[in-house]
């Protein structure tokens, strides 16, 4: 019985810990944007994409990322202002 409850509260983990990755990753209606994008600028890299190897993570170069970063950050008022321009525009429908 007790493995049972055991077995069951870990699938249950496993479940709650896909769903927070899933909001966290999918774009919202509302705002076009993920809530990782909005919390901290940047889109998630699931570890999916690390392990299939894609275009992405093959030719990163850290050089590259750091300059990339730094316009993300730039940029991060512009598409905060989008992302409250196109709520808006959700809340008028």
């Amino acid at each position: 019985m007790q493995e049972e409850d055991m077995s069951r509260e870990l699938r249950l983990s496993r479940e709650v810990h896909d769903v927070e990755r899933a909001a966290w990753t999918t774009n919202k209606t509302t705002t076009g944007e993920t809530l990782s994008s909005m919390a901290y600028g940047v889109e998630a890299v699931l570890p999916v994409e690390i392990s299939i190897l894609t275009n992405r993570v093959t030719r990163y170069e850290e050089d590259k990322n750091t300059k990339g970063m730094g316009l993300e950050l730039d940029l991060l008022e512009e598409r905060c202002t989008n992302a409250q321009l196109r709520l808006a525009v959700y809340h008028t429908r």
